[in-house]
């Protein structure tokens, strides 16, 4: 008997390393454009007819971006991520340098994907396509693309190369940390902000978010948030033109005549109960909400599903990110962690400034619903930074005995 358990002690156990692809986050992501789907159609086909078009015009449009940006996911979850620290040989600015160094400091892809979008965004904000009073897409045959879109995934890289690359300089100074690599983006994020403030602030969101996940200074980043809120706000009252009157609108809603979206909005709500009108029951997207396919689309699945349809959204959203958050507490790539924090913080940034300017909780301006409200560029973009996320997932390691 002593013979035989310690022929079984000292037998090797064998281990064996598998991949797991995480089809709970792929399911979700996908259920949740389909949700989006029913209701574009929903809040749409009314718009969509008043312009001579056909009922389902927006909701094909919408249906093949999300074909599109699925086969960019697909693509995407199967190409290793580390694909985007591609060398590329530059000479280091002297101003990004701690310390001298002598040779030629490679500078990965990021920092030309920044440089570039940099420049794809000048165009946007000079030379492009107009709607609605701004200039936000350039076009290309006959599709219409929003650069701020793919502004937001290139400082996604960038934010989390630094902070890969460099993390001493990220968690032991703000100055030569933080603020060093905030001038690399600024310039960007200004150019956003001339036609485009809402994406502005969620692009200086992620790269925020990022950074302060990856410094120990975390005190720093709430003295600089307060001080950029306070400068945005003043900036705002005094120089922001039809931005300052939104901030008018906000706080007499009831009493300014470019009152009536968010108010419309608030009936909407109002009158949807705890279950709703039901599907295609809505009777406030008939031309009462502008945008009611677009950045209000969460008060037509109030109204047409109730209260218990806006919670049921929510906590989609909220097991997202939940299911995010796991792939980055178990990823032991730094690089990896960070782009999943950057994906996690556009996400949630996103959804919760469209409900709190759906509610008047905020002054309205235009941020969309992720993978729910009518938008080709954003769908495409989201649902391939999902795929960048799916690739991360399957190079954590997994082992069974």
């Amino acid at each position: 008997m002593e013979r035989a358990a310690a022929v079984n002690v000292n037998k090797k156990v064998k281990v064996r390393t598998v991949r797991y692809f995480d089809f709970t986050l792929l399911f979700m992501v996908l259920f949740a454009c389909a949700v989006g789907l029913i209701i574009i159609y929903s809040s749409s086909a009314y718009i969509a007819q008043s312009k001579n078009l056909e009922p389902t015009h927006f909701l094909r449009k919408q249906f093949w971006s999300i074909v599109v940006g699925s086969i960019g996911m697909l693509g995407l979850s199967f190409i290793n991520f580390r694909i985007f620290k591609l060398v590329i040989k530059f000479k280091r600015p002297s101003f990004l340098r701690s310390t001298p160094e002598k040779d030629c400091i490679k500078i990965k892809m990021p920092y030309v994907m920044l440089f570039i979008m940099t420049l794809v965004q000048f165009y946007a904000t000079s030379f492009s396509e107009s709607a609605n009073g701004a200039q936000r897409w350039i076009r290309i045959g006959g599709m219409s693309i929003q650069p701020a879109e793919f502004s937001k995934f290139a400082v996604i890289i960038f934010a989390a190369y630094v902070c890969y690359k460099y993390p001493k300089e990220l968690a032991n100074s703000f100055g030569l940390g933080f603020l060093k690599y905030f001038i690399c983006v600024a310039p960007l994020i200004f150019l956003i902000g001339v036609e485009n403030m809402s994406s502005a602030i969620i692009t200086l969101g992620i790269f925020v978010a990022i950074c302060f996940v990856a410094s120990d200074r975390k005190l720093y980043f709430f003295i600089f948030g307060a001080l950029g809120a306070a400068g945005i706000a003043a900036v705002l009252i005094f120089f922001g033109g039809y931005r300052a009157e939104r901030i008018a609108i906000f706080l007499n809603l009831e009493e300014h005549e470019k009152g009536q979206q968010i108010l419309q909005g608030l009936y909407a709500i109002a009158s949807g109960g705890i279950f709703g009108t039901g599907l295609g029951g809505s009777r406030q997207k008939y031309g009462r909400v502008p945008e009611a396919y677009n950045d209000m689309v969460f008060t037509i699945i109030c109204e047409e599903l109730g209260l218990f349809g806006g919670i049921a959204i929510i906590i989609l959203f909220m097991f997202i990110i939940s299911r995010i958050i796991i792939i980055i507490m178990n990823t032991k790539d730094r690089f990896g962690a960070f782009i999943g924090v950057g994906v996690m913080s556009q996400i949630a940034i996103q959804t919760i400034l469209n409900i709190a300017v759906v509610n008047n909780m905020i002054p309205s301006t235009g941020i969309s619903l992720p993978f729910i409200s009518y938008g080709g560029t954003a769908v495409i973009v989201l649902l391939c930074e999902i795929g960048v996320l799916l690739n991360i997932a399957r190079q954590i390691e997994y082992r069974t005995y």
